[in-house]
């Protein structure tokens, strides 16, 4: 398999500069952004070009808007922070970020980070956060799997002054090299069916930019918004994810060991210059086929409330004392491994079944 991967690394880096000879346009500010953050992704994501190539964009467009914001702003939350490392690559050390997460294990990794404050594992699509508590609220690949999308952007908008999101288009799911070569072949009820059953088993409920701006705007007002990853871009990354069977962004764990060791001479390079080739291409692309957009927005529903404890009883909704204890129904919430676990009673078992030990077992890098 490690040879059909590289064997396609070589190919299509031979095609991607026969087609930019043509295009004699320089690259705008924002590729030249993207590029400089591929180097980021390489041991991450050795020769998985659609994670890299994704994440460099996004990249590009927090670090136009986060600097500033930590300039004006200090209180920030991270909504579904899973394990901090593009956190990590966002803040570096100069923040002070509260993380939330469902999942303790990633969330575990994210609290060693230094720019994380708090870690609290809870659900993220009802926060256990008072109103006006937070200037600024981040949530990255994160939306994507929210079904009420609506409901959650109002409910965010009065956690937070602002807010930096990104989100899926239908295109995340028809790129892939199936639907989109069904579709390509004049096939377009199995291209259909093939990406909506990539949709469900990815847990994504995918709209579009057109539906996904109305939600926005009922809640906040726009204040940038960049699209990018074309679906004909996102196909390229994608046939190295179906080769290596793969769908979700960890590069399979063997193959990672085999690029990182014995092949790192040619694996790494190799990924690199694909990558950055597929972004300077994907700069000429149509933007109506775009697979992620990403939202800076000011809230429309925001009252600031900065007194007290900003943490929430998960079940009444009211606020905690300074020992984590709720001053109406009198639960008290307590700390596994450095993470404050506020979950309703229904989701207790996460922390009762918990462990340290296996914690140790899983990578810092696994999302």
């Amino acid at each position: 398999m490690s040879v059909g991967v590289i064997s396609l690394g070589l190919a299509l880096t031979v095609w991607l500069r026969l087609v930019l000879l043509f295009k004699r346009h320089k690259s705008s500010p924002f590729t030249r952004s993207a590029l400089g953050c591929v180097d980021e992704f390489l041991t991450q994501y050795p020769f998985h070009l659609y994670p890299i190539v994704c994440k460099a964009l996004e990249l590009a467009c927090l670090d136009e808007h986060i600097p500033d914001l930590l300039k004006q702003h200090s209180r920030f939350v991270e909504i579904a922070i899973g394990e901090g490392t593009l956190s990590a690559r966002v803040f570096r050390n100069n923040a002070s970020v509260v993380g939330l997460d469902l999942s303790p294990y990633s969330l575990k990794k994210a609290s060693e980070k230094p720019h994380v404050k708090q870690a609290v594992v809870c659900d993220c699509l009802a926060p256990p956060l008072r109103e006006g508590s937070f200037e600024v609220l981040v949530s990255n690949n994160f939306l994507h799997h929210v079904t009420h999308k609506e409901e959650t952007l109002a409910r965010w908008s009065k956690l937070a002054a602002k807010a930096v999101f990104n989100e899926n288009s239908p295109t995340w799911a028809s790129g892939w090299p199936v639907p989109y070569l069904l579709k390509r072949t004049g096939r377009k009820e199995q291209a259909q069916r093939a990406a909506d059953g990539i949709e469900e088993l990815s847990l994504q409920s995918l709209e579009s930019k057109e539906r996904l701006d109305v939600y926005v705007s009922r809640s906040y007002d726009i204040l940038a918004s960049v699209s990018y990853l074309s679906e004909r871009t996102f196909f390229y990354c994608g046939l190295f994810s179906w080769m290596m069977r793969c769908y979700g962004p960890p590069t399979p764990a063997n193959l990672k060991q085999w690029f990182l060791t014995k092949l790192r001479w040619l694996a790494l390079p190799l990924t690199a210059e694909v990558a950055k080739l597929l972004i300077r291409y994907d700069q000429h692309q149509d933007r109506s086929t775009d697979s992620f957009i990403s939202y800076v927005c000011k809230s429309r529903n925001y009252i600031p409330n900065e007194t007290g404890n900003y943490l929430l009883c998960p079940d009444c909704r009211k606020e905690l004392t300074a020992a984590n204890r709720c001053s109406d129904c009198a639960t008290e919430f307590t700390s596994t491994d450095g993470m404050l676990f506020l979950l309703r009673e229904e989701l207790a078992d996460l922390q009762k079944g918990y462990s340290h030990e296996l914690s140790l077992q899983i990578p810092k890098e696994h999302l």
